[in-house]
């Protein structure tokens, strides 16, 4: 019989949460103020699924350097590059808004910053309705992500 272990990394309670009047040194004044200007749209993206962030802790990936904000003036977009042992890319973490915005404007830019980043892939998740939009843009489904709460 083979036994499986399950090793958490990282520490066992989640960070602090920081306060929205708490400054973040990294980000300049307008990365913050077009956040801000944002975050009404990104809450929407964050409210489907899990709940895994809230505003304020994508505000502080985007300070770490570990995610990046992308804009247009009715969308936004979150992105990290993930580490693959044989593939880095960029993966689309959230995205709300204009889907024409999303796609035409706010797409095109993630996918240059990919390839500057030497990505070979850019990865997202979405509503099944994103199915339909990306396919159009040379996505393909390759999973299905499911949840369930334990």
């Amino acid at each position: 019989m083979q036994t499986i272990t399950a090793v958490r990394a990282g520490p066992a309670e989640p960070a602090p949460r920081r306060s929205l009047g708490t400054p973040l040194p990294n980000i300049p004044d307008h990365v913050r103020a077009e956040f801000e200007r944002v975050r009404p749209i990104l809450e929407r993206a964050l409210s489907y699924g899990p709940r895994t962030h809230d505003a304020d802790d994508v505000l502080a990936g985007i300070e770490a350097g570990a995610m990046q904000l992308w804009t247009a003036p009715a969308s936004v977009c979150i992105t990290e590059i993930v580490e693959f042992p044989r593939l880095r890319a960029v993966r689309a973490l959230w995205a709300a808004g204009d889907l024409r915005e999303l796609t035409e404007t706010i797409l095109p830019a993630v996918e240059r910053f990919g390839r500057d980043h030497d990505c070979r892939a850019a990865l997202l998740g979405g509503r099944f309705g994103w199915r339909r939009a990306m396919t159009r843009h040379g996505f393909r489904d390759y999973a299905v992500i499911m949840n369930k709460e334990i």
